[in-house]
C-alpha cells in the first residue's frame, strides 16, 4: 500500500518496448508464459515455449535499449504464493539475459519484523546470480565482449547481484573504482548494525550463524537466540538477514562479506540487575 505499483505505471506509460504482467498467484509457468505471448504477440496466439519468448523479448528491443518485463503478483497464500514467486523468478533469470525484469510483490511492506509471514519473507532478496549468469548478464547490457577476468574480479569483490551488475554497467566507472565504492558502502552498513556480536560471530563463520549460537545471549537488551527480536533492530541497517531455509544470521552481499575481513566489530554487552 505504498505505491509501487503506482509508481512504475507512471513511469512505463507510454513507453515502447514494456510488457506489465499481473500475475495472479495461483498462475502456473505456462500461465505465466501464455500471459505474456498475449501481451507481446496479441490475442489468441497460440502456446509458446521459454525459449520462444526469449526470442520475442529480444526482438523487442527499441532503438537499441533492452524491453522491460514487469510481474506484478497479486497477494496470495502459502504454498500457491511461494509455487508462483518461484516460477516468476525462474523466468525472471532466463528473460534477464535480453530484457530487464522487474517484479513487483503486492502489500512487501507488510513485512515489518521477521517471524510475521514466513512464507514470503523467503523471497524479500533476491539470490545472486551464478558466475555464468552474471557474465551473460553483462553481455546483454553492453552489447559486446567483456573482460572475463576483470569480471571475475568484480564478482568475488562485490558479487553478482544483478540489481548491482546493473548499477555497473551503467555508471562509467573502472572495476577498481566500483570495487572500492561498493566495499565503502558495505563497511558504512557494517558499522551501522547495532548488534555487533553477530557481525563478530560471522566474521568466524562467514556462511553463517544459527541464533543457537547465542546461547541467551544478550547484547543491548536483545535476545540475540530470538530472530524476531533481533529483525526489529536490523530495520537500521542493510547489512544482516535472517535466512528462513537455513535458520541462520547471514550477511547481506558479497561486498560486506568482504569488508567484514577487515572490519572489527566492538562488542559492548548490555547487564541487567534485578534486585529482591
Amino acid at each position: 500500500g505504498c505505491g509501487k505499483s503506482t509508481l512504475v505505471e507512471k513511469c512505463i506509460t507510454g513507453k515502447k518496448g514494456v510488457v506489465s504482467v499481473l500475475v495472479s498467484s495461483v498462475f502456473d509457468k505456462e500461465r505465466i508464459l501464455q500471459k505474456m505471448s498475449t501481451k507481446i504477440m496479441g490475442k489468441d496466439t497460440p502456446a509458446v515455449t521459454e525459449e520462444e519468448l526469449v526470442a520475442a523479448l529480444h526482438d523487442a528491443k527499441v532503438g537499441g535499449r533492452l524491453a522491460t518485463v514487469v510481474f506484478e503478483i497479486e497477494r496470495g497464500e502459502g504454498a500457491e504464493q511461494t509455487a508462483c514467486i518461484r516460477n516468476v523468478r525462474s523466468l525472471s533469470k532466463m528473460f534477464a539475459q535480453v530484457c530487464n525484469c522487474i517484479i513487483i510483490l503486492s502489500e512487501a511492506n507488510a513485512i515489518l519484523v521477521f517471524g510475521q509471514d514466513g512464507a514470503r519473507e523467503q523471497y524479500i532478496l533476491v539470490p545472486d546470480l551464478s558466475d555464468a549468469e552474471a557474465l551473460e548478464y553483462i553481455r546483454a547490457r553492453k552489447g559486446g565482449d567483456v573482460d572475463v577476468k576483470e569480471m571475475m574480479r568484480l564478482f568475488n569483490s562485490a558479487g553478482t547481484n544483478a540489481a548491482k551488475l546493473l548499477k555497473f554497467v551503467s555508471q562509467d566507472v573502472s572495476v577498481d573504482e566500483f570495487i572500492g565504492k561498493e566495499l565503502g558502502k558495505a563497511e558504512q552498513d557494517l558499522a551501522a548494525f547495532s548488534l555487533k556480536p553477530i557481525l563478530k560471530a560471522l566474521k568466524e563463520n562467514p556462511e553463517g550463524v544459527s541464533p543457537k549460537y547465542f546461547n541467551n545471549e544478550k547484547y543491548e537488551g536483545i535476545d540475540l537466540t530470538d530472530p524476531v527480536a533481533v529483525g526489529a533492530a536490523m530495520k537500521g541497517s542493510n547489512a544482516i538477514l535472517y535466512d528462513m531455509k537455513e535458520g541462520r544470521y547471514k550477511l547481506i552481499s558479497q561486498a560486506q562479506q568482504v569488508a567484514l575481513r577487515n572490519y572489527e566489530p566492538i562488542v559492548r554487552y548490555w547487564f541487567s540487575t534485578v534486585l529482591w
